[in-house]
């Protein structure tokens, strides 16, 4: 499309004049093409709901993701899978058995994914990466460089519980995400 003068992108009846008009506005190009650029040198894949690629067990929860950003191995997303969630800040009996818990699932070849709105907290950016290294996969449905929103956790927290045969919840206090997971999960 990009080759398009006005006129052609006028005759495509599927295009409204916003999108024409941001076709036809250099700065949106130079930004869209710095985003493809960015999408392919960090490979990273964009499966709609329509792709084979797609996860199977998201067709079956409420408000499925229309798109997703997946990074990493890809084919075992439909594999065995278990989500360990929990506080941030646990105490240490916590810490101890989510280690137990995730060595005793990686003996067992379940698969390491991670969940993210742009890898908040930024602490996380180096467990993406050995998770990448490992063979695991990444996972969002927001677009690299999306604000980490308050109201987009319990979004995502809907997408691990979807993606899960089971939910670990290691700690969490009353109204915490990993309650939220834990409840989609009972859904």
């Amino acid at each position: 499309m990009w080759g398009l003068n006005k006129d052609e992108l006028l005759k495509n009846e599927f295009l409204d004049r916003g999108i024409i008009n941001d076709f036809l506005c250099m700065e949106y190009r130079r930004n869209l093409e710095k985003y493809i650029s960015y999408m392919q040198k960090y490979n990273i894949k964009i499966v709609n709901c329509f792709d084979s690629r797609y996860p199977l067990r998201l067709n079956f929860i409420a408000n499925r993701p229309i798109v997703l950003y997946m990074r990493g191995e890809i084919s075992y997303i439909n594999n065995e899978s278990v989500a360990i969630v929990g506080s941030r800040i646990c105490s240490e009996y916590g810490k101890r058995n989510a280690r137990l818990f995730s060595s005793e699932l990686a003996k067992r070849n379940v698969k390491t994914c991670f969940i993210f709105i742009d890898l908040y907290p930024r602490e996380n950016i180096k467990l993406a990466e050995k998770i990448l290294q490992n063979k695991g996969l990444i996972v969002s449905e927001y677009l690299v460089g999306s604000e980490p929103k308050k109201e987009n956790f319990p979004r995502r927290n809907r997408i691990i519980s979807g993606l899960s045969d089971a939910v670990i919840v290691i700690e969490a206090s009353n109204k915490s995400g990993s309650l939220i997971t834990a409840n989609y999960a009972a859904e």
